[in-house]
């Protein structure tokens, strides 16, 4: 996700603490959708798990 490199603090991070973040949101997003599946929350957890993809997560 290119856009995120022009934030300074993503852009400063090492490639395996972003990798932390991207993984970790995947977990995040998967128990939030998981105990109250409303539509919008399966989007966010389906989004966290292409970013994880696309990191090669």
């Amino acid at each position: 996700m290119h856009q995120f490199g022009a934030l300074p603090a993503y852009a400063a991070a090492d490639d395996e603490a972003v990798s932390v973040l991207v993984a970790g949101n995947v977990v995040l997003w998967d128990e939030i959708s998981t105990a109250d599946p409303k539509p919008w929350k399966l989007e966010v957890f389906d989004a966290a798990r292409r970013w994880a993809r696309h990191r090669g997560l």
